[in-house]
This record gives structure tokens, sequence and C-alpha cells, in this order.
């Protein structure tokens, strides 16, 4: 039986509540924090508190038993650089989603755990690190859980955050952290937390049914981005919302019920790529827009994904294969967040790269799971 069908049953749903500190190490990836700011100063050290709610599915439910130990809620927290007057204080909403993935004994597990959302706060600046107040989180770490008792755990590991407002508006010099954090946990349960061995990398699980499984899914998105463009030797700043577009099919093969891989065919449209620029005797700037199809490319990547209850996570990386003009051309990466409404329908969130390292657009979408059996 899949996780989709599951869902129609009645399941025993654990809640929980957390709260945690993570110290942070900032990234110096751009001269802003090499004290290239309003405060003269390098900004190395940094910090954030979380608060959020979880669930989980009891070990006899259905679910449960097809993802030991996995669960998913929602999170506020607010990070800071300590240099206010320079970076602002963010805060934010976010999605979040775990799983033990080595068992060590019934008590404790090693896991990891995603977060997604958008922080507000920022302070846009004149020193090209942010133009706007909004940006994404992206957070992802590798956990120790430690199960004290039936209600209490306390997490503690490693982590990477990226914030980034996704070239929706320049500049977007963003910030990278790395973290340690250190939480704990209540849970609201009458039975003991057990780490049983995870199923995440068993290729034999018969639990779901999954292993001989091949899906497609078609995913269209939509977003917008701005673009700069070098004239000479300066680089022009276009803060325009221009349209990007596109299309992904992408069948997989089910390793098991959480492991998945296979290729993807991706479609883009993106008005601003290739912009005619023209700059006047007055050094006045304007641009035209070029024929439709230097606009368009098509790329095949190879995509792996990560499935627990209700959501996805899918990354890749690719090659456009067909393209006109320079903008377009060459490898590209995504990443994108699967949220299931149904067996078959999801909500698409995702993030596009250029050349795998650099952000490229956001997307925002709808997607159609097609299942087929083999045999």
């Amino acid at each position: 039986m899949s996780a989709y069908a599951a869902y129609a049953q009645k399941d025993t749903i654990i809640s929980s509540i957390g709260a945690n500190v993570r110290p942070s190490f900032i990234m110096p990836t751009h001269g802003f924090y090499n004290g290239y700011n309003s405060s003269g100063r390098a900004i190395r050290v940094g910090g954030a508190a979380y608060l959020n709610y979880a669930f989980s599915y009891s070990s006899e439910s259905n679910i449960g038993q097809q993802y030991p130990g996995a669960y998913q809620g929602i999170g506020l927290g607010i990070q800071s650089f300590f240099a206010h007057d320079a970076v602002g204080t963010p805060f934010g909403i976010y999605l979040f989603q775990g799983a033990p993935f080595l068992s060590i004994n019934e008590r404790l597990a090693l896991g990891y755990e995603w977060n997604l959302g958008l922080t507000g706060g920022w302070k846009p600046d004149e020193y090209l690190l942010t133009g706007s107040r909004l940006n994404i989180y992206i957070n992802v770490g590798v956990l120790l859980n430690w199960n004290l008792n039936k209600n209490w755990q306390i997490q503690a590991g490693p982590e990477f955050t990226h914030y980034s407002n996704g070239d929706t508006t320049f500049p977007n010099g963003g910030a990278n952290t790395i973290n340690l954090r250190l939480g704990i946990r209540r849970c609201f349960s009458n039975t003991d937390m057990d780490f049983r061995r995870p199923v995440l990398f068993d290729v034999n699980n018969e639990i779901s049914g999954f292993a001989d499984n091949i899906t497609y899914d078609l995913s269209v998105f939509g977003a917008w981005r701005a673009d700069r463009m070098q004239t000479g030797y300066k680089l022009q700043i276009v803060n325009e919302a221009f349209l990007v577009a596109g299309l992904q099919f992408n069948p997989l093969y089910h390793l098991n019920q959480s492991l998945s891989f296979g290729p993807s065919l991706d479609i883009i449209y993106d008005r601003s790529a290739n912009l005619i620029p023209y700059v006047d005797n007055e050094e006045n700037f304007s641009y035209s827009y070029p024929a439709f199809i230097k606009q368009c490319a098509t790329g095949v990547s190879l995509r792996g994904e990560l499935r627990m209850p209700i959501f996805a996570v899918n990354v890749g990386a690719g090659y456009n294969f067909s393209y006109n003009g320079s903008e377009l051309r060459g490898i590209y990466g995504s990443f994108v967040l699967k949220a299931f409404m149904t067996r078959s329908m999801y909500i698409n969130i995702g993030y596009r790269l250029s050349s795998v390292l650099y952000s490229h657009n956001l997307m925002f979408g709808l997607g159609w799971r097609i299942s087929h059996k083999r045999g």
C-alpha cells in the first residue's frame, strides 16, 4: 500500500513541541561580511532561536510502519547577525521534516532534517548584500536524536543555512551560515518513543509495495526574476519582474518507499534571458527583447527524490541541450519540494540554479503524479 493511500486510513498522530538554539559561523561569501558594510567591521558570528510544532505517526499505524521515526511540522524562528544596523534581525516561518537514517540503539539515532521557509526583517543596503526585505530560508542538518524517555528528546548536530531572494530582485548577495543545533522536544505520547531500524536505505522493503513501482511526475511552474547585464565596464541592474515559466516531466523508479531516482525533461521560458542592451551617447541605458525562441531552453537532468509522509524533496543537475543565446546554455541544478494534497496532486515549490552554484529563479506551481506498477 502506498503512503498516499494510507492517508485515508485512521492513523494515530503523536504531537510534540520543540525549541532549539543555533550558534552560527557566517561564511564570508561576500565582501559585506569582511567589513564592507555600514558598520565597517567583519561579521562572522551569529545565532538563531526556533520554536516549532511537529507531528508523527505511531508505530502501530500504516504510515508509522512505512516511515518509522519520520516527523514534520511548522516553526517560527529569529536569526541575529549581531549587526542589526547593517543587516537587520531576520525572523520567519518555515516547514520542516526529518527522520532517522541510522539507529544506534532503541533510544539513540542519527537523522536528518530540512527546513524551508520565508524570512522578513532584512535591511536592504547599498553594499550589494540584499535588495529585498524578504528572503527564502533553506536549512539542512544531521542530528543526533536521544530519547530520554517517552516524553522528552534531545537533538544536537551540525547544519547549514542559506538565505536568498532567488534573484527576484538585486542585489542578492544572500547569507550562508554553518550552525550547531542544540534543542529539546516535548512529546505528548502515552507510549515510549522507539527507534526501530530505519528503512530509508532498505531496497528489500515489502511494507509499502513501492519496490517495483514507476511513477511519472509532470510539474508546471511560474515565477519572476530581476536581471543584470554587462555594458562595457559597467554592470546594469534591471529590477523588473521578468516572467519565468517552465515544465518538467520526471519518470521516477522507486528503489523503496523513500528513495527514487530518474531522468527529467526540463523546459524553461525566461523573459529576462538574452536581453539586448543599449546605451546612448549620454549613457542612458535601455534594452529590447530578442526573439521568443532565444528566451527558451530545453534540458535533461538526473533527479533523486526523498519521499516521506506528505512531502517529497527532489534534487538534480542537468544540461540544456537546446538553447539560443548564451544565458541559458550550460549546466543547471534544481531543488524542489513537493507537498502532496492528494495521492496524485502536489504543490511544487522550487529553486533553480545556474551552473549548479548560482541562483537563477524560484519556482511555484502544481504537479501531477501518474502511477504505474510493473508486472
